[in-house]
């Protein structure tokens, strides 16, 4: 009896609560251009994609925050290499483990609500069968609390990673024949569909932009 109200108390408690983090692989929607050209495509991301490529449980929480996510893409088939610098595009992007972090999950509130669950539940418990068991269901879900706790730091763990890995690269090189993406999150205040990105040639200096009203440049070979 004393053990199958520990694990009741821990496991009603600790199934709702615990959270991990799950997400999609970002989509490769790469329209194939025309040869000798360098090309910029975007997708801004609605509440849909937010929650099916940023992670189900917090994908949602990007909006409220206060940010827009757009997956950029660029795709080189000239022969010629550009170097690309996420500062030379016009939209204001913040860090991505910023944004991870504006929709953790709460750790300790979270925590904090299981416990009182649990002091609460030794109390029906309690009052409707026995004081004896009442202390025991209360041991059980601080068990399941601690659990909790963990699962949730983890799944704020994993959604940083994520969120790191899936990010537009600061620094990268666009070698002929290749494609960059990655996702970038705006501030909703500063958010513009009006934007454009420049890259530089890496041998020669020369400078191409790209925007959304020119979203492709003919490349001429290298001499």
């Amino acid at each position: 009896m004393f053990k199958r109200s520990f694990l009741a108390g821990a496991f009603l408690l600790l199934l709702p609560g615990c959270v991990w983090y799950r997400s999609q692989p970002l989509p490769q929607h790469i329209e194939k251009p025309r040869k000798n050209v360098v090309t910029l495509q975007y997708k801004t991301f609605d509440l849909v994609d937010c929650k099916r490529f940023l992670g189900r449980s917090i994908g949602k929480k990007i909006f409220k925050k206060g940010y827009q996510p757009l997956q950029l893409t660029l795709v080189n088939t000239s022969e010629r290499s550009f170097d690309v610098a996420l500062s030379n595009c016009t939209l204001s992007c913040s860090a991505p483990d910023l944004v991870a972090r504006a929709v953790y999950r709460s750790t300790v509130g979270r925590v904090l609500g299981s416990l009182a669950t649990a002091w609460m539940g030794a109390g029906v418990v309690a009052e409707a069968f026995s004081t004896v068991l009442s202390p025991v269901v209360w041991l059980g879900g601080i068990v399941g609390t601690v659990i909790h706790g963990v699962f949730s730091r983890n799944a704020n763990r994993d959604a940083s990673e994520d969120y790191q890995i899936k990010a537009f690269p600061e620094e990268s090189l666009l070698l002929p024949g290749r494609s960059i993406t990655g996702v970038v999150f705006v501030p909703m205040e500063d958010f513009s569909s009006d934007f454009s990105f420049v890259l530089r040639d890496s041998k020669n200096g020369e400078c191409i932009t790209l925007s959304n009203d020119v979203s492709s440049v003919c490349i001429k070979s290298a001499q």
